[in-house]
C-alpha cells in the first residue's frame, strides 16, 4: 500500500480501527502508534545493482505491562499524523509499512491491507518477504 492511499483512507473515514495479524489474531491491549519514520534506503544487491528508494514506516507498540484496553478510531490516527506533519513532511509516494512486535511476536515490518466494513476498519498486517532483487528484476536465476 502506498502512503498516499493509507492517508487518504484515514482522512475520509470516521470509524473504529482494529489491528490484525495475517493469522487473523486481533492485536489488543494498550496500543500506541509511537513513531512515524521516513526511511531512505540505499542498497547494492548481490548482482552489483544499486537501489535508492524511500519508505514510510509506522511503529505500533503494545504496552504489555498495562491492563488498559486502547480503543482506536481513525480520528486518533489522524490526530497523530497531524502532529507528525507539523514536524516533518510525509512522502506520500512511498510504500507504507507498519512495524509491530511484542514478547511473543517477533518485531517485523509488515505490508498493510486496509479492510473497511460497515462498522469498523481493519488494518491487517501482512508479511513481507525477502527476495533476490536481480532475479526479481531480470527474471534470471539469483546469483
Amino acid at each position: 500500500m502506498r502512503a498516499s492511499e493509507f492517508l487518504a483512507n484515514i482522512k475520509q473515514t470516521e470509524k473504529p480501527v482494529i489491528f490484525k495479524l495475517a493469522s487473523g489474531e486481533e492485536i489488543g491491549g494498550d496500543l500506541h502508534l509511537t513513531e512515524i519514520k521516513n526511511v531512505q534506503v540505499q542498497s547494492t544487491d548481490c548482482g552489483g545493482n544499486t537501489h535508492s528508494y524511500n519508505e514510510t514506516i509506522v511503529q505500533l507498540w503494545q504496552n504489555e505491562r498495562s491492563k488498559k484496553e486502547a480503543h482506536w478510531h481513525t480520528q486518533k490516527i489522524k490526530d497523530i499524523v497531524d502532529v507528525v506533519e507539523r514536524n516533518m513532511e510525509l512522502d506520500e509516494e512511498t510504500e507504507f509499512y507498519l512495524e509491530f512486535g511484542n514478547s511473543t511476536y517477533r518485531t517485523s515490518v509488515h505490508n498493510v491491507k486496509w479492510v473497511e466494513q460497515d462498522d469498523a476498519v481493519t488494518i491487517q498486517l501482512l508479511p513481507t518477504y525477502t527476495q533476490c532483487k536481480p532475479a526479481s528484476l531480470t527474471k534470471l536465476a539469483c546469483c
